[in-house]
């Protein structure tokens, strides 16, 4: 009888009780991941989702600018977070100034 990787993998997740954490990390990725396609070129390290707390995505950024376009595209990233990681609990996105990046990936 063969399984397929997918089935293995969603049971092991399972067993090991970190499902709460795949599921962060797989929305802070998607987030970086369509923030990366939003931004201009040249300007793609200039903001960065950085923790996933109580249904809110914490997005770094490193100028004012590329707050006011995260701030501008907010529900486009949380449709592709959605799309990407269905049982995501994103719902919010929330922008902070920074001249470095700290990666906080809060379990909710």
């Amino acid at each position: 009888m063969a399984f397929s990787i997918k089935d293995l993998l969603g049971d092991a997740v399972f067993r090991a009780r970190i499902g709460k954490e795949v599921m962060l990390a797989r929305t802070i990725e998607s987030a970086n991941a369509h923030l990366s396609t939003l931004l201009p070129a040249g300007h793609a390290d200039d903001a960065r989702a950085v923790s996933l707390k109580e249904g809110v995505v914490t997005i770094a950024c490193k100028n004012p600018s590329a707050t006011h376009l995260v701030s501008i595209k907010k529900y486009d990233i949380l449709s592709a977070i959605k799309r990407d990681v269905p049982e995501s609990t994103a719902a919010r996105i929330h922008t902070r100034l920074t001249d470095e990046y700290r990666s906080q990936h809060v379990v909710e």
